[in-house]
């Protein structure tokens, strides 16, 4: 998998930006990730502590910038894993899902969806 160049190209935009996080930290756990690798808001919320409208904020201006793309995920409510289906936009999400992993109906399964990133440059 090709290595990402996130963390040394954006360190420089980030600081341009002024968040409220430690660029060092944020850019050292960046680099971990390849292309085609999710990021996973809860990760850099748990592993540097950063609060989630924090890092929303963060990962929304690195795919604004293109570093990254938004796509959601739907977490089935009754075994607690993803179901495996990835869509760009919350309209993309069917009204009824199946878990692959439990094979229960999930209604509404929009309310289940999570914010994920794929790191895409």
């Amino acid at each position: 998998m090709k290595q990402s160049s996130i963390s040394v190209e954006l360190r420089h935009l980030l600081e341009e930006k002024k968040f409220d996080i430690d660029i060092d930290s944020f850019s050292e756990f960046m680099s971990k990730y390849s292309i085609g690798d999710w990021v996973y808001p809860s990760a850099l919320h748990r592993k540097l502590r950063i609060t989630i409208t924090e890092v929303y904020k963060v990962l929304e201006y690195i795919a604004d910038v293109g570093y990254i793309e938004q796509y959601l995920l739907v977490h089935c409510p009754y075994c607690q894993k993803f179901t495996g289906a990835v869509y760009q936009t919350y309209m993309d999400i069917p009204d009824y899902l199946s878990c692959v992993n439990c094979d229960s109906e999930i209604e509404h399964p929009q309310r289940h969806a999570i914010i994920v990133y794929k790191v895409i440059k």
